[in-house]
């Protein structure tokens, strides 16, 4: 069984009754060493800025590993996304690796983590398209640590 990334983040009220939880597949055998460089980084944060269906919110309150791991930094964040002509929706879990360098360590759901280990460049084309292509999703959300 592959090891899962367990995010829970606050729902709409305080407390514990609405959190969401997200179970990620954690990356390393499905697409290996995933850098996300500055420029990506840069590109997305002006996304949040020019488009109002990109957002970025801190409710992160919780991230553990199946194998009882935390994240190697503080700095960990979740990129959700929903495309704007059909019903995928797909998320990287990523941190920090060193100062202006991050990298992706999981992937939700587990239907995008299959296809993507099935086929290893498609995760790249999300990335890319992300940053390059906004009208292609409904919704982002960019969501960091309480």
């Amino acid at each position: 069984m592959a090891k899962t990334w367990n995010v829970t983040m606050e729902g709409e009220d305080l407390g514990s009754s609405d959190d969401i939880n997200l179970t990620f597949i954690d990356s390393k055998e499905i697409i290996g060493k995933a850098p996300l460089n500055k420029r990506f980084i840069d590109d997305l944060r002006w996304n949040i800025e020019k488009h109002p269906h990109y957002k970025a919110i801190r409710n992160i309150k919780s991230i553990e590993s199946s194998t009882g791991d935390k994240p190697a930094t503080n700095t960990v964040g979740v990129i959700l996304a929903s495309a704007a002509s059909d019903d995928l929706q797909f998320g990287f879990l990523f941190t920090e690796i060193k100062k202006d360098s991050y990298e992706i360590i999981a992937l939700w759901p587990d239907d995008f983590a299959r296809v993507c280990k099935a086929k290893k460049e498609l995760y790249k084309k999300f990335i890319v398209n992300l940053v390059q292509n906004p009208t292609t999703f409904a919704e982002v959300s960019v969501v960091l640590s309480v």
